[in-house]
């Protein structure tokens, strides 16, 4: 007897593209976990013979919470944290008819812990973890954000082999075992970024990372700090490939709080997989 298919939803930030499977109102895993498995997803996920998607996430119920966001990166793997993946996750609950809690603030839960997140129209901010301040590394910086990112400060980014650079930097040994995201940072002046992303998990540039612009926007504070209070209050904004992203947050000597990661995400279609 054939299956019944599953609906998807495909939704991008900034050209970093997530399929989206809801299964809130599910009261099991079993369902889905037994035909969605890694070579799945990797078929899935994969352009020309896929959908093609830079990950893909599946919304579970939560009892607290407006949902669980399960995010496995493109080689069927599951992932940590995914920034831009949040902001998907969220719009399309919205969308879904998922309700806010009653101070307008979504609260779900990830690989890492909770978040929040708000929708204003396309807009949609999201909330991190607290994390440390970037610290020296080989010749870059390196920080882990909810996930790791290995950071280097370039002149041009539009002069970097990402692809080459990248995929040596991702699997150092210095890294190991998981290896870790790579970016490129262009300041362009102040409190304003380029980036270029090598992701692993995906194993290739992508037109943006929410947690690598993240991290990026907290290595210029570090590295270019003003004059303010004890409690330094940021907003960066860092241009990706993509689009643009707004990075807001605190930072005290040895760590970044408050954080909030603000652009866009957009519905782009729906459908249905037949396993």
């Amino acid at each position: 007897m054939t299956e019944e298919p599953h609906k998807f939803y495909k939704y991008h930030g900034c050209g970093n593209d997530f399929i989206i499977i809801d299964r809130t109102r599910e009261a099991s895993e079993s369902e889905i976990s037994d035909w969605l498995n890694e070579q799945k997803i990797r078929e899935i996920c994969t352009w020309h013979t896929g959908v093609g998607a830079d990950g893909l996430i599946v919304l579970m119920p939560s009892q607290r919470f407006a949902f669980r966001m399960d995010y496995y990166n493109a080689d069927g793997r599951l992932g940590s944290l995914c920034g831009n993946g949040s902001r998907c996750a969220v719009r399309c609950a919205h969308d879904l008819g998922i309700k806010p809690d009653a101070d307008g603030l979504f609260r779900f839960e990830a690989h890492d812990g909770i978040h929040t997140a708000q929708c204003e129209g396309n807009s949609i901010a999201v909330s991190l973890l607290d994390f440390p301040v970037p610290e020296k590394s080989l010749h870059g910086w390196f920080v882990n954000n909810g996930s790791p990112h290995f950071l280097i400060h370039v002149h041009d980014t539009r002069e970097v082999d990402v692809e080459g650079e990248g995929r040596i930097w991702r699997s150092h040994a210095q890294f190991a075992p998981g290896g870790t995201n790579v970016n490129f940072i262009e300041v362009v002046e102040q409190s304003c970024l380029k980036i270029r992303t090598f992701e692993r998990g995906v194993e290739r540039e992508t037109m943006a990372c929410g947690t690598g612009v993240t991290a990026s926007a907290a290595w210029y504070a570090s590295i270019y700090p003003e004059k303010k209070e004890s409690a330094r209050d940021y907003s960066i904004c860092v241009e990706t490939l993509g689009g643009e992203l707004q990075v807001f947050f605190s930072m005290t000597n040895n760590s970044i709080s408050s954080v909030q990661l603000i652009g866009p995400a957009v519905f782009v279609f729906e459908g249905f997989f037949i396993p």
